[in-house]
């Protein structure tokens, strides 16, 4: 058996907000957003 760990492509995102601001709805569009540029961070540059 062997007991190395993984090498994985996965990041987890997290984002906390205060709902009495902020919808929800807003706030998981700005994570997505989020996540796709840093999946294609050469974007930033165009």
């Amino acid at each position: 058996m062997d007991d190395r760990p993984l090498r994985t492509r996965v990041l987890t995102l997290s984002l906390t907000f205060d709902h009495r601001a902020v919808d929800g709805a807003p706030a998981a569009e700005y994570l997505r957003t989020v996540g796709e540029l840093l999946r294609k961070p050469l974007r930033l540059l165009v």
